[in-house]
């Protein structure tokens, strides 16, 4: 029997979720955020029975090397080399340019959408974070999600430490949210905190937490490390 006479079984739990994304789906559409051409093609595709096309590597790589050059005016060209080896699930690459800082990802947001902003300060000088692209371009894998990993829902920065799981930046959070942006005219985590556990504001000892309300972009001072909070999610990433 071919996939596409195969009957399945549906349940109910899996009806609602394809109304819900379908619902979705269709006011990007009307929108004019997805491409209807694309849109058109990959709805074939799905009721041929077929699957649809999955990116390379270098499909990836190509699209971050335009999102630089559209949104930073930058040319530049990366490597396969700059991602780690990924693993089920974790299907997002951000790839930071060499030179692309806290403050200059703070500023383009600012030009982009609404901000607000915790302190008028530096934020190259105030924020340490794990990985920069100060001195080399790299690249690292997260969970393709608008909202934070839930399964990480209340863990403060220190057990997630003692878990040996590696956080988000905020340097790397602000870059999604601007790719997000650019891709769907859409915030991240919105009524929720995405935890930044790769990154420490080091004169006042917070981790950096970033959220969407109201349609603005809120650059939290977060909380201390030993704080765990019911409203705020770490992003697992995969890094080099």
């Amino acid at each position: 029997m071919t996939t596409k006479n195969k009957k399945f079984v549906v349940t109910d739990k899996q009806k609602a979720t394809l109304l819900d994304r379908n619902t979705v789906f269709l006011e990007r559409c009307r929108r004019g955020i997805l491409n209807p051409d694309h849109a058109l093609e990959g709805l074939q595709m799905l009721n041929d029975g077929k699957r649809l096309k999955e990116f390379t590597i270098t499909d990836l790589i190509e699209e971050w090397e335009q999102f630089y050059n559209d949104i930073f005016n930058i040319y530049i060209t990366f490597t396969g080399y700059i991602l780690p080896a990924t693993r089920k699930g974790f299907n997002r690459p951000l790839i930071m340019a060499q030179s692309i800082t806290a403050s200059k990802l703070v500023a383009k947001c600012e030009e982009l959408f609404s901000c607000k902003k915790w302190t008028n300060d530096d934020f190259d000088k105030i924020v340490v974070s794990d990985r920069t692209a100060q001195d080399a371009s790299y690249g690292i894998w997260i969970r393709d999600r608008q909202i934070a990993d839930t399964e990480l829902t209340g863990y403060s920065c220190n057990y997630l430490t003692r878990l040996s799981t590696l956080g988000i930046t905020l340097e790397e959070r602000l870059l999604y949210e601007l790719k997000y942006f650019t891709e769907t005219k859409e915030h991240l985590d919105i009524g929720r905190r995405t935890l930044c556990s790769g990154s420490i504001y080091e004169s006042i000892l917070t981790v950096p937490t970033v959220y969407c309300k109201n349609n603005i972009l809120h650059i939290s001072k977060g909380h201390l490390p030993s704080i765990p909070r019911q409203d705020t999610s770490a992003r697992e990433v995969i890094a080099k």
